[in-house]
């Protein structure tokens, strides 16, 4: 499932985005949901009166779905010589998506992304030292005591940054892990889903 099934034109239409729903967990892995009004809504606990119309509105075309493939029908009928069975039209195109998604979580698991994921980073740079003063320039009064001891606060700071820096990368790297082990989880169901 897509959050953008969420958000779309079946936003906040209760029940037909329920319905949609559970009718996608029905689909095998061509797309097609081959089974009776009856059988559909004694699975998910509806009457057939109430469902029917709602399948009949997911067949009517949708001028503002994001798809325009059969003017933005959700559902059509696998056989033209009945009244119930339905392909679900995108399904092709959010398996692929689905596909990609996983590749990707397998990736990010097994660690083949983090040299591209490293080209992407900023290099980590210290930090210029703080200045006692409004110029931009050292005068050439300074001490050579107060150089070195700028010197050595300005390696302490870069030191600090340097370890918060890294920390932040750790924290990071933990971030995505856990980000990619959802991902797997719902890649995962998603594949069991298409079965």
């Amino acid at each position: 499932m897509f959050s953008s099934m969420l958000d779309g034109t079946l936003h906040g239409r209760w029940p037909h985005n329920g319905v949609w729903a559970l009718l996608l967990s029905m689909t095998d892995r061509h797309g097609c949901i081959d089974k009776t009004p009856q059988a559909i809504a004694a699975s998910i606990g509806m009457s057939v009166d109430e469902l029917i119309p709602i399948i009949d509105e997911l067949c009517q075309p949708d001028p503002y779905s994001r798809s325009q493939e059969l003017e933005g029908r959700r559902l059509v009928l696998i056989d033209p010589d009945r009244v119930w069975g339905w392909r679900v039209v995108n399904h092709g195109k959010y398996r692929e998506k689905a596909r990609l998604a996983q590749r990707e979580v397998e990736r990010v698991a097994s660690g083949q992304n983090q040299e591209r994921m490293a080209a992407r980073r900023p290099p980590l740079t210290p930090a210029d030292p703080p200045s006692d003063s409004d110029s931009d320039s050292d005068s050439d009064s300074d001490s050579d005591s107060d150089k070195t001891l700028r010197s050595s606060s300005s390696l302490d700071l870069s030191k600090s940054l340097s370890v918060g820096l890294l920390g932040e990368g750790e924290r990071l790297n933990k971030r995505e892990e856990k980000a990619g082990a959802r991902r797997a989880a719902l890649s995962e169901a998603i594949r069991e889903f298409g079965k």
